[in-house]
């Protein structure tokens, strides 16, 4: 398990690999201009992350795993065809893209890491 405060689902290692996914996921979706899907649309970030728990939980490794790598070239696939104002039309955070860089790497060392060393 990885450490998470006690309000929180108990997530695995697989839990935050699905949360990192969808988050990339949905980063590609704002970059290409498109909606959340329908069930997503209007809820906070808890609650999708709490629907992203829900849908993943019970499904295989492997099958986050496919997915991840599925969601990895849809990220390359629309960053190389985003034209240039894609990524200068509005000023952003220092941390923009977040999701597909900086989020990963907390999530790797906080969730993934310390469950990986707590288990030794």
């Amino acid at each position: 398990m990885v450490p998470r405060p006690e309000t929180k689902d108990a997530w695995t290692v697989k839990d935050s690999l699905a949360h990192i996914v969808h988050w990339k996921e949905h980063t590609s979706r704002v970059i290409r201009g498109e909606k959340r899907p329908a069930e997503l649309r209007g809820l906070d970030v808890n609650a999708v992350n709490r629907v992203i728990y829900e849908r993943w939980r019970s499904r295989r490794p492997a099958d986050v795993v496919s997915w991840h790598r599925h969601v990895q070239q849809d990220v390359m696939d629309t960053l190389l065809a985003a034209p240039e104002e894609t990524f200068n039309r509005k000023e952003r955070g220092v941390s923009w893209p977040g999701d597909l860089d900086g989020h990963s790497a907390w999530h790797r060392v906080r969730d993934i890491e310390a469950a990986v060393a707590s288990s030794n």
